[in-house]
């Protein structure tokens, strides 16, 4: 898991309320279009469509090393 995505990105993710949640999830859909390739995978890891966050953040520096 990159560090960024479980250090950062996802707690923000955890703490947005119900009205900014959709905003954010259009933000990354459009990363799943971004031609960057770290953007791209990023989105796989935080996808909107039922990723379980608390996991994700659960799992920080595992695999790596």
């Amino acid at each position: 898991m990159d560090p960024l995505i479980a250090d950062v990105v996802v707690p923000l993710l955890q703490g947005l309320g119900e009205s900014d949640r959709p905003r954010a999830d259009v933000v990354i859909s459009r990363w799943h279009q971004d031609p960057d390739d770290a953007l791209r995978h990023a989105a796989r890891l935080i996808a909107p469509q039922g990723t379980d966050l608390q996991r994700i953040s659960g799992n920080r520096g595992r695999g790596r090393g």
